[in-house]
């Protein structure tokens, strides 16, 4: 599918994982499915801070949205397979590491996995 070797954009998800080992293709797939997840959980939040807005509870949406904001762009960038992407995600996969459970095991995936899939980035 890709024509210009030197267009990074021009290369798909399938074709990258293709390039990975093997061994570390299901775990490409598996960080695409916590990065929509994370979108999910990014969307929620944003609407929940919108929603302390409009309750006059500006200091709980004031921290809840630009965490929201982080985990939407995040998890866009690893999706659209940009460095910068992965960057954001393991700073907000730290932080879901005190979401227990859930963001616990998610977090934890994400961040002892991601160095194994790091060639499908650019």
């Amino acid at each position: 599918m890709s024509t210009d070797s030197n267009n990074p954009y021009a290369v798909s998800f399938e074709e990258a994982v293709a390039r990975l080992p093997p061994e570390h293709a299901h775990y490409a797939r598996n960080i695409r499915a916590i990065c929509m997840l994370y979108l999910l959980v990014g969307g929620i939040g944003a609407i929940f801070a919108l929603a302390m807005f409009a309750t006059n509870n500006v200091l709980v949406g004031l921290l809840a949205f630009p965490m929201a904001a982080v985990t939407v762009t995040g998890a866009m960038g690893v999706l659209f397979r940009c460095a910068w992407g992965v960057r954001c995600c393991q700073v907000v996969s730290v932080l879901f590491l005190f979401w227990i459970p859930i963001g616990t095991v998610l977090g934890v995936y994400f961040l002892k996995h991601i160095g194994k899939v790091s060639d499908a980035f650019r």
